[in-house]
């Protein structure tokens, strides 16, 4: 608990992951549907492994 009402958050990673959540909400308002986990990823800058096949 802050007892210094000026004190500021200055974790980093909090702050990494309010970013991220940020870039899906952005994604988010401008798609026309629900984001596909595809969509997700890219808004997050992760790219998807192409699937492997058998051989």
């Amino acid at each position: 608990m802050l007892t210094d009402p000026n004190e500021r958050l200055t974790d980093a990673t909090l702050a990494d992951e309010i970013a991220l959540l940020g870039d899906v909400l952005a994604a988010a308002t401008d798609a026309d549907g629900r984001l596909t986990p595809a969509e997700v990823d890219q808004a997050l800058g992760l790219a998807r492994a192409a699937p492997q096949t058998a051989g």
